[in-house]
């Protein structure tokens, strides 16, 4: 009955303390089966890693959800702003991939450079989203949403949910 739709930047250390938190996942455990998330790009402009690491995360998730946010994990915890470099999105592909190569391979080629542009363009049409993080909360039956800037704490979402979860 509801989606949360996150914009995160990987680069971004408010996203880390968002992630961290784990105020999504706990969200979707506490109303099984009722809430769902997902997580959408908006690598900020002034983050040179977070397009990149963005583009690491889709060579390395392929499309499974769960490995997108095993992906988000492994970049935050190697703290790509304190270590901010290609190097720390090698490091962190190859040790969920396996395959230095090809993992060179698919960021280098561009495949997921324009996936990333059109997620960034789309929903900062739709919402407006002009940071990050950015959670969007929709009710998929009523077609409401409302939108959270930044790294709130549970309650703010719970309050939201429950307003809508009868």
């Amino acid at each position: 009955k509801i989606l949360i739709v996150e914009y995160s930047d990987l680069q971004c250390p408010f996203c880390k303390k968002h992630f961290e938190a784990g105020t999504l996942s706990s969200i979707v455990k506490k109303y099984d089966g009722k809430v769902a998330k997902t997580l959408r790009h908006f690598p900020l402009w002034f983050h040179q890693y977070a397009p990149k690491a963005a583009e690491g995360m889709e060579c390395f998730a392929n499309g499974d959800a769960n490995k997108y946010f095993q992906y988000a994990w492994a970049i935050f915890a190697k703290d790509i702003n304190s270590n901010g470099s290609d190097t720390t999105i090698f490091t962190v592909n190859k040790e969920l991939w396996g395959n230095e190569s090809e993992i060179k391979k698919c960021i280098d080629s561009g495949k997921y450079t324009q996936r990333v542009s059109d997620q960034m363009a789309e929903w900062s049409k739709l919402f407006g989203v002009t940071g990050t993080p950015w959670n969007v909360i929709i009710n998929t039956e009523s077609g409401e949403y409302i939108l959270i800037s930044g790294a709130y704490p549970i309650s703010e979402f719970e309050t939201i949910i429950n307003k809508w979860i009868q």
